[in-house]
């Protein structure tokens, strides 16, 4: 059903086509292409996709230990790119287990936005060493913290209001920017210039070039992936989160916080920007409406 929706929107709507080669991962062994929705099990599947390759849980574990922090690296020792002649050989094979894994759009950007610029990975906080905050959270707040504050008054950027997080969070400052800002930056932004993880799936993962044969959603997704387990008869798919930042809090609880910060003219172009996720992957914006 998920497939056939994806295609139907595909063939009945004027869906921009692209496609890189670079995004996929492919076991060419295993006859398994997967492309990673960032913030959307992806760290998860890295691991599964090594285990997957073959590769034990110590050999899992020395990856890890050679590639800290960069499941990407870790996933591409297994699974390098190809070159583009060869990803689209594969992709058209029949046979092909051709994998994606969908979340709610606007889940998927509070997320984001939550491990990326709202809190520092450095327990100091020195923002030059700041990845995120220096390729992008430096010009949101350049670009928008005066707007914030002539919209949200000087206090909400006080310490007692978590300098203008939702819920209390730790390793932030006031220097990083608020859900706000970072909205009315991607509101402003082109599209094909938006980092992996805010990138509208349909556009990073070319679902209208190579179609999926299993898509699974990240709301349900220990179930499917039991299920998927048994469709391909094996025990290598594990479910071991990384990186959680919710406190025991549903996550749509935490997203519904977030978007009640904003004005649904913003929500509003923020579907505009995300349409065709929401459409080929039936997720429900009408909530946050």
């Amino acid at each position: 059903m998920r497939t056939e929706l994806t295609q139907t929107i595909c063939n009945n709507s004027k869906v921009e086509q692209h496609f890189d080669h670079r995004h996929y991962y492919i076991l060419k062994d295993k006859h398994l292409v997967w492309c990673p929705v960032f913030k959307a099990a992806s760290t998860n599947w890295l691991y599964n996709l090594i285990r997957l390759s073959g590769r034990s849980e110590i050999e899992l574990e020395l990856l890890k230990k050679k590639h800290p922090s960069q499941p990407n690296e870790q996933g591409r020792i297994v699974a390098p790119v190809l070159s583009l002649k060869e990803t689209v050989n594969h992709l058209n094979k029949p046979l092909m287990k051709k994998l994606l894994i969908t979340r709610h759009p606007f889940d998927r950007l509070v997320s984001a936005f939550r491990d990326k610029l709202e809190r520092c990975i450095n327990p100091k906080c020195i923002l030059t060493k700041e990845w995120y905050y220096k390729k992008y959270g430096k010009e949101i707040v350049r670009m928008y913290r005066q707007k914030s504050i002539q919209r949200h008054g000087e206090t909400y950027y006080s310490k007692r209001n978590n300098y203008g997080s939702p819920y209390p969070v730790l390793h932030r400052i006031v220097e990083l920017p608020t859900f706000w800002e970072f909205v009315q930056w991607i509101i402003h932004k082109n599209v094909h210039k938006f980092d992996e993880h805010w990138k509208p799936m349909y556009l990073y993962c070319s679902p209208c070039t190579h179609s999926y044969n299993y898509i699974l959603k990240f709301e349900s997704i220990e179930e499917e992936e039991r299920i998927l387990s048994r469709m391909w008869n094996t025990t290598k798919i594990q479910n071991n989160w990384e990186n959680r930042n919710d406190n025991g809090l549903k996550k749509m609880d935490i997203t519904m916080s977030y978007f009640k910060l904003l004005d649904k003219n913003d929500i509003l172009k923020l579907y505009e920007i995300y349409k065709y996720d929401f459409l080929m992957f039936d997720y429900d914006a009408k909530p946050f409406l």
